[in-house]
């Protein structure tokens, strides 16, 4: 009831004796800092910890927010906008500091605002606030409201009855000034009261700090207004103040918690270690790769890494674990037993040792295969395959390069013209290649014509052929891998002249094919290892001369000897024989080979297979 009358007793005597001042925040002369200090008309919510805070002005009225938000603005600059003197402000700090049991450090940084009025004696008057923490103990955050005499240092008017500069208003850490929240609270809205006992000048002023850091700010609203408070959507009142000579107004909330009990717990040990020349590492590990055309030869190379000298430093804090009245619990630093500090030196020494090792593995593998030829078109023979249709398995040899898949075609002659169109779809691994594996898949197909005229036999033939190469290079022993994909279309045409006549058997021939491959290849993994061979495409024409020798009319053999525009000579030779073993159905067997004389890749190759027409 006495405080119910005191407030009530201060607000008339602010009607009756200073009626004349504007309190009013949205008013004219309020200065404030260089940052965080924002007027609102409306309601502010506000994110503490776990508490959802709703605060809301007095109806119709204007309050201020002061929230620290810039480091420059020190605590000196604070108190000195304020015009508190040096005693003050040093009584203030040390306030702050001896509610925070770990120390916690200085005021770091404030936001305020002030404005100067003038005052026949006496005056009272009073103002509204409310301060929310975002921090958590032990931050000793906090907030004040100051009145000082801009003449006289020593002339003091009275702020809740006590004549001072200065009083706190709300606090973080339980006991701290006259209003203290606790870890993410609120003090709900309270009053002020301000008494001009000598006339004059005074500047009237508020300001909200950090302690210790400058994150979690808190927040201080001022209002000349009674206002409203919410925590988590609930209406929220008033806390008791911790001297129960301060002002309160209407019912206030349960009090803060306190600390019951004190007990040691486990110290912090933190540990660092700072070297000399370098800080100790893994080894360096540096690869390098030659390739010899048909391999890599890959260097790994380990240098050792040296530091010196080394300190370790080693620090212990000990602890204890606060229980507070609510049943909650925190972990502080012991405040009666500082932290204790070891070091540890060490000399020179080494990580790793100098050593090489050489790895080699195949690089050819995806250039045999693009290098592959799958269903040529010389392989074809007319003139010693009877009509019909035909299916048959067919197979593919390229050094370590095989394929194996069906083949299937379909021939037909009338009068002197044979016309056909054959098909093949291969696939295979290479076999052999050391740390080296390409798998390949190919589809290829032909038509042809042949015109058998008094003058000349030709044969004209157009074909294509569609591969999908996938190449896997590793080394496991230096973690190294390349992976590369290459599509490789070819298109083609070839044009062949025959004798009409033989000679002992003999025909001779002569002809061109004309071929454009094109490459589109990809790859991932390590550099050192790559064996993907160059985009883009090319066309190249390969004339040849060769003869034909007939074994019988349904053997033959033809040799070629072939030379493209790189000046790279390939001897192309092909058997066929046909023998009719039913009323409808015949068995013809293919064989070609091509040997390069003076090609990159001297391989020999070779096609398989079996035909039953019918």
């Amino acid at each position: 009831m006495k405080k119910i009358l005191a407030a009530t007793a201060a607000l008339f005597a602010f009607v009756t004796t200073a009626s004349a001042q504007d309190y009013s925040l949205s008013a004219s002369g309020w200065a404030n800092g260089p940052a965080g200090t924002t007027t609102y008309t409306g309601t502010q919510n506000l994110q503490a910890g776990p508490n959802a805070w709703a605060i809301s002005p007095y109806t119709g009225s204007t309050m201020v927010g002061l929230t620290p938000t810039n480091p420059t603005a020190t605590f000196n600059t604070m108190t000195g906008a304020l015009g508190m003197s040096s005693a003050s402000a040093s009584a203030l700090a040390a306030e702050i500091a001896a509610q925070n049991p770990s120390g916690g450090g200085s005021i770091t940084n404030g936001a305020w605002v002030y404005k100067d009025f003038s005052f026949n004696a006496p005056a009272t008057f009073s103002m509204y606030w409310v301060y929310t923490s975002t921090d958590y103990v032990p931050f000793n955050d906090g907030s004040i409201t100051s009145f000082v005499n801009t003449s006289s240092a020593t002339t003091l008017g009275k702020i809740n009855n006590i004549l001072t500069q200065y009083i706190l208003l709300g606090a973080t850490n339980p006991g701290t000034g006259n209003y203290s929240t606790g870890s993410y609270g609120s003090t709900g809205w309270q009053i002020v009261n301000y008494e001009v006992v000598d006339a004059g000048t005074y500047r009237l002023g508020f300001a909200s700090f950090n302690q210790g850091d400058t994150a979690l700010s808190p927040v201080l609203y001022v209002n000349d207004g009674l206002g409203t408070v919410t925590k988590n959507g609930t209406t929220f009142g008033a806390v008791a103040p911790n001297n129960p000579d301060m002002p309160t107004v209407g019912p206030v909330t349960p009090s803060n918690p306190t600390v019951v009990s004190t007990t040691p717990t486990n110290p912090t040990v933190t540990s660092s270690t700072t070297f000399g020349t370098s800080a100790p590492a893994a080894s360096l590990i540096v690869n390098s790769s030659t390739n010899t055309g048909s391999q890599f030869n890959v260097t790994q190379t380990t240098t050792p890494v040296t530091a010196t000298p080394w300190t370790t430093t080693t620090v212990t804090t000990p602890q204890v674990t606060q229980t507070w009245s609510d049943n909650t619990t925190t972990t502080i630093a012991d405040p009666n037993n500082p932290a204790t500090t070891t070091t540890q030196t060490g000399t020179t020494y080494q990580f790793g040792d100098s050593s090489a090792k050489t790895k080699s593995v195949s690089s050819t593998g995806a250039k045999d295969a693009v290098a592959h030829k799958n269903m040529n078109l010389f392989l074809i023979d007319p003139l010693s395959t009877p009509d019909g249709t035909w299916a048959a398995p067919a197979g593919s040899i390229n050094g370590k390069f095989a394929l194996s898949g069906a083949a299937f075609g379909w021939q037909r002659t009338i009068d002197n013209n044979t016309f056909g169109f054959a098909f093949s779809h291969l696939a295979g691994d290479s076999r052999g290649y050391t740390g080296s594996k390409t798998s390949t898949e190919s589809t290829s197909g032909t038509a042809y014509i042949m015109s058998r005229q008094p003058y000349a036999w030709v044969k004209g033939s157009v074909g294509f052929s569609s591969s999908d190469h996938r190449t896997n290079v590793s080394i496991p022993e230096f973690a190294l891998i390349n992976n590369n994909k290459v599509n490789q279309k070819n298109f083609y045409a070839d044009m062949a002249v025959y004798s009409p006549q033989s000679f002992y058997g003999f025909r001779p021939l002569v002809g061109v094919t004309v071929n454009r491959s094109e490459l589109d290849s990809t790859e991932s993994g390590s550099p050192l290892l790559s064996s993907k061979p160059r985009n883009g495409s090319t066309t190249k024409a390969s004339p040849y001369i060769g003869a034909r020798y007939e074994i019988s009319k349904n053997a033959a053999i033809e040799t070629r000897v072939i030379t493209n525009t790189d000046h790279k000579t390939i001897i192309s030779n092909r058997v066929t024989v046909s023998e009719k073993i039913g009323k409808n159905v015949s068995l013809t067997a293919t064989v070609g080979f091509d040997k390069g004389i003076n090609t990159r890749y001297n391989n020999t190759y070779g096609l398989v297979g079996l035909k039953w027409v019918f």
